[in-house]
């Protein structure tokens, strides 16, 4: 066979694993975003999923730090051997913290639990076993009146 090795075939239902180093913040914010890791499965053209758990402790103010684990179902489709589309419908556990007040007027941190869905179409990019993928991620949260926006980074490499 002749022709260029990244535009090669990729057949169906075959599987693309990987753990990634993660950054996702919204354009706005960038110095403020969540860092952490995942883990996804792609399956061209089938289900697969997705794990990530992140944080941004360090980048704010340790009274506002939050916490988040998300996983769900992802479609992928295999553009060339090389180059994966993504889409993970992600469930999300925020665990976060803020201040308030109590009666006498002490100040005290109170933790809060609280969970959305988000959508985040992401291209993966392979260069042998390292990947590099990009995403954007839409996401509502429980509670919040909008929809919220972010870009997401990942450096990683193959199972």
């Amino acid at each position: 066979p002749t022709g260029d090795a990244s535009k090669q075939s990729v057949s169906q239902g075959e599987v693309l694993l990987f753990w990634d180093l993660q950054y996702t913040a919204d354009p706005d914010y960038i110095d403020q975003g969540m860092y952490g890791f995942g883990i996804n499965r792609l399956e061209n053209k089938r289900i697969g999923i997705s794990f990530s758990a992140k944080a941004n402790y360090g980048l704010i103010d340790s009274d506002y730090a939050s916490s988040l684990v998300k996983i769900g179902p992802n479609y992928s489709y295999a553009l060339s051997d090389k180059l994966w589309l993504y889409v993970p419908l992600c469930a999300n556990l925020i665990i976060s913290n803020y201040p308030s007040y109590n009666k006498y007027g002490n100040e005290e941190l109170e933790m809060d639990v609280n969970w959305g869905l988000d959508l985040t179409p992401s291209l993966a990019l392979k260069f042998g076993e390292f990947i590099f993928s990009v995403g954007m991620q839409l996401c509502w949260t429980k509670g919040v009146s909008e929809i919220g926006t972010a870009g997401t980074i990942g450096i990683g490499f193959k199972f």
